[in-house]
């Protein structure tokens, strides 16, 4: 059997997506069938940028101003502007004014054409001439003569793409078996199961699923002992039992045909896991430990000879993907790391508790980590304990501090307007944020959104949410409040907030959606012993006016 693994747009195309090269690798070496990787992501945004050096691109994006004098096409060009620079390798790339300018219109022109060509796949309105022929994608999947196509979908706003595409597969080779997996098929594993074009959904691990089901249907069909596999049979929906593989039962990503050199960055960044689900498990807002209890964790020597691997291939720059590192994890891949002598450069997520002490911090540092995006969420006491997050400001306060004095650089995810949050407990956190502002040098920040599968969906009364109203093809739920602030507030103080300070905070805006290229250029101004300026942020006052 031979199986084309795609992985369909709207994806900002800086690094390559992981789980295509790892299934490739498993199923080859665990099975006799065949697999090919296609990234119609990249492709379509090299398309993108190809169309706009020809001055051929006239796609309007809605709020983009063009200036005086200016056409839609010479707008576009610059997108071919910040490809040249991004793919640079020089010091061009380090130039800070230039990176802000260019990186803000390539987020600016690329995520506006993302969501208006979303919305004409939605709502089956002709879909903008942004590319010649939007066909020669499906034609790209069928040349390469697959049995089965699988769809690997990390994001919510990639299955409307591959939802075209799986139509059009179908109706020129109606044999075609389509799979749809990855983190946004899990979370819409019931809703894509009951459309008609999708013959199989794959949630969770996809590895040894995927070897299994293609077995299945070069065999007897029995799809019955295909793991975490949703099918229809005898007609009904059929769901299988869920097994994860071990991290150590991975094998090392093939990357022959994606190639990490040709996405939007000076330098390939790949992804590392070393361990899967979460050990806190706790987050009130968060839908990982109602999706899996599952935690597993990867031994340090498959996790760095993983790294040690990429690294002979000329990659020395990685991404952590777990949704935390615990400090103890942490230190051990360190250790390793150094014992080995990697020169390597690395980022990760992890929660901000006492555990990272400052040698536990100076020993990251050495090992490569260059910067690390930290869950605080809020910088209240009482709202902290609504997260259930397990960390208090006091912690919190010294871990940043410390981290900044190892020579980590730090990053903040801020929720603003957590159910019952005051406008007096949102400004507490602001006010943290500031004055750590010379160890902070970028805030993530977003707004409370109520999702489903979260305890605060299931449990809406103990926050204070006085009703729920789902919202129609979407995760998200809205929802009032009985106190603290309201949706409309939180927006409007996360817009205030956002405009006289937190913008401020970081080196370039851009880097908080690519960062991919805030590692590489972190790494590259330790090595350098550069200190690059940043706007001194201003006080953040609370709005005067309601």
């Amino acid at each position: 059997m031979k199986i084309t693994l795609v992985h369909p747009p709207f994806v900002l195309p800086m690094s390559v997506p992981p789980g295509m090269g790892k299934i490739k690798a498993y199923v080859e070496a665990k099975s006799p069938h065949s697999v090919d990787s296609l990234d119609l992501n990249l492709v379509w945004h090299e398309d993108v940028v190809a169309r706009a050096r020809a001055g051929v691109c006239n796609f309007e994006v809605p709020g983009l101003q063009l200036g005086e004098g200016l056409r839609i096409a010479d707008v576009w060009s610059r997108l071919a502007v910040a490809y040249d620079f991004f793919r640079s390798p020089g010091p061009e790339f380090f130039d800070q004014e230039t990176y802000a300018r260019l990186s803000t219109e390539f987020i600016i022109l690329l995520q506006g054409c993302h969501g208006q060509l979303n919305r004409s796949l939605v709502l089956g309105t002709p879909v903008p001439d942004l590319v010649a022929d939007i066909g020669r994608y499906v034609r790209l999947v069928l040349d390469t003569s697959p049995d089965v196509v699988g769809f690997s979908l990390m994001f919510d706003r990639q299955i409307n793409f591959a939802l075209y595409l799986g139509a059009e597969i179908k109706r020129l080779r109606p044999s075609t078996r389509l799979v749809f997996g990855g983190i946004a098929a899990t979370q819409w594993k019931e809703a894509l199961a009951g459309m008609d074009v999708v013959d199989f959904v794959v949630q969770f691990d996809g590895e040894r699923a995927l070897a299994t089901l293609l077995d299945a249907l070069a065999g007897d069909g029995d799809f019955s002992r295909v793991p975490n596999l949703c099918y229809r049979g005898n007609g009904e929906r059929k769901t299988n039992p869920v097994e994860f593989l071990s991290l150590d039962e991975f094998i090392p990503p093939d990357y022959t045909q994606t190639q990490p050199s040709r996405y939007f960055s000076p330098s390939p960044v790949v992804s590392i896991l070393a361990s899967k689900g979460c050990f806190w498990k706790r987050c009130s807002f968060c839908d990982i430990g109602k999706m899996s209890d599952t935690y597993l964790v990867g031994s340090v020597d498959h996790i760095v000879d993983e790294m040690e691997r990429h690294v002979a291939d000329g990659i020395r720059h990685f991404h952590f993907v777990d949704e935390m590192l615990s400090a103890n994890l942490f230190r051990r891949l360190a250790r390793e790391i150094l014992r080995r002598g990697l020169s390597v450069d690395y980022y990760a997520y992890a929660r901000p508790t006492r555990h990272f002490n400052r040698e536990t911090l100076e020993l990251i540092a050495a090992s490569g980590c260059r910067y690390i995006v930290w869950g605080v969420e809020s910088a209240h006491d009482r709202v902290l304990g609504l997260i259930e997050k397990g960390t208090n400001v006091a912690d919190m306060t010294e871990v940043l501090r410390a981290s900044a004095a190892s020579g980590i650089r730090n990053h903040t995810f801020v929720i603003v307007g957590f159910p019952g949050e005051t406008k007096e407990e949102l400004q507490t956190t602001m006010s943290f944020l500031y004055d750590l502002r010379e160890s902070i040098h970028g805030v993530h920040t977003s707004q409370f959104q109520l999702n489903q599968h979260t305890p605060i969906f299931d449990n809406p009364s103990r926050y204070g949410i006085t009703a729920v109203r789902p919202v129609a093809g979407s995760s998200e739920v809205d929802y009032d409040v009985a106190s603290g602030l309201s949706r409309k507030e939180a927006a409007r103080l996360l817009d205030h907030y956002s405009e006289i300070f937190l913008n401020d905070i970081a080196y370039a805006k851009p880097l908080l959606q690519l960062r991919d290229h805030a590692l590489i250029l972190y790494g590259r101004w330790n090595e350098l012993g550069m200190n690059p300026k940043r706007r001194e942020p201003r006080r953040p006052e609370p709005p005067t006016a309601p």
